[in-house]
């Protein structure tokens, strides 16, 4: 981005929205854009290149998070992988990504770079940052700027996702109207306040593109070192600025995303557990059933039980 943010978001994003179409807008249940294909994608056929063809690198995971994104498409063409559905999202597009929705960004098309711009929304604060993918550059991820507080920004998007769930009378046009209105005080805020670059909230940016890089790549051997590299920082400098700003060092919330996810699987799937050791990035099965039990209280198999009958307080909790 060559542009200042603010500008950015008040000259491209924000017109963007305001015109947006309802084949523009990109849902996990293709209520808007329609879908180009399942994901995986099925083997292409003949010999040409393929639309979202893959490359080393080129695909970047993320597992659901617990809070509201939205994504905008700034340059370029991107497919973004969006409830189990591929799609392509464009320049002046853009994808609502309710919570705890999986997905994916990557290239589509070998010769086309693409820049998006994500607004990830918390109750207490929202941070913006983009991503892109170049030949050249590879694939990038570029700190934006945190708004804080954000409660009653956050309520516009929560309220565009209600709309387009519902699918009420004008759903499409309320959906457009939360989404400009919580964009134009982001702006505002913005402009009084700056980019939020205090250090404080600078510190909290670093720290949330850390843990949205974890919580995407938790199913890997992941070192300290390429975490620090994701937000430009020394090893050392990192891991105690984010033991500092979390509470944990790096690896314990390492463990805690694998353990929720390995907790959501024992819940919702049949897979062994074995199985959902290694989905998790946990390879020793010995390992993984003493962690769990210092996790949770119970061993694996006794967690499965007990939640298959109904027997826990709550998802998560023995």
């Amino acid at each position: 981005m060559s542009q200042p943010l603010i500008a950015i978001l008040r000259n491209n994003l924000l017109p963007s929205i305001e015109g947006l179409t309802r084949t523009e807008l990109i849902l996990p249940d293709q209520a808007g854009k329609p879908a180009v294909g399942p994901w995986p994608p099925e083997p292409a056929a003949g010999a040409g290149e393929p639309a979202g063809a893959d490359l080393p690198d080129a695909s970047f995971g993320y597992g659901g998070h617990a809070t509201l994104e939205v994504v905008f498409g700034f340059s370029g063409r991107a497919e973004l992988v969006l409830g189990g559905q591929r799609y392509i999202l464009a320049e002046g597009e853009a994808a609502l990504v309710p919570p705890h929705v999986p997905h994916l960004e990557r290239l589509a098309s070998l010769h086309q770079a693409y820049h998006l711009i994500w607004l990830r929304i918390a109750t207490d604060r929202i941070a913006i940052h983009g991503s892109s993918y170049s030949r050249g550059n590879r694939f990038q991820l570029v700190r934006g700027a945190t708004v804080a507080p954000s409660g009653a920004i956050a309520r516009f998007f929560e309220g565009a996702v209600e709309e387009s769930t519902s699918r009420g009378p004008l759903w499409f046009t309320l959906v457009r109207a939360r989404m400009a209105e919580g964009l134009v005080r982001i702006v505002r805020h913005l402009d009084t306040h700056g980019l939020g670059q205090s250090p404080e909230d600078s510190r909290r940016n670093v720290i949330d593109v850390a843990k949205s890089f974890i919580q995407s790549h938790f199913s890997e051997d992941l070192s300290l070192e390429q975490i620090a590299r994701e937000v430009y920082l020394s090893p050392n400098y990192f891991s105690s600025l984010f033991t500092q700003a979390s509470g944990v060092t790096v690896f314990e919330y390492l463990q805690q995303v694998r353990l929720e996810e390995a907790m959501r699987l024992l819940r919702e799937s049949e897979h062994s557990i074995l199985g959902i050791a290694r989905r998790v990035g946990i390879h020793s099965a010995s390992y993984f059933s003493r962690l769990f039990k210092r996790h949770t209280g119970l061993s694996a198999r006794d967690y499965r039980q007990k939640a298959q009958a109904g027997g826990l307080k709550q998802a998560g909790e023995p």
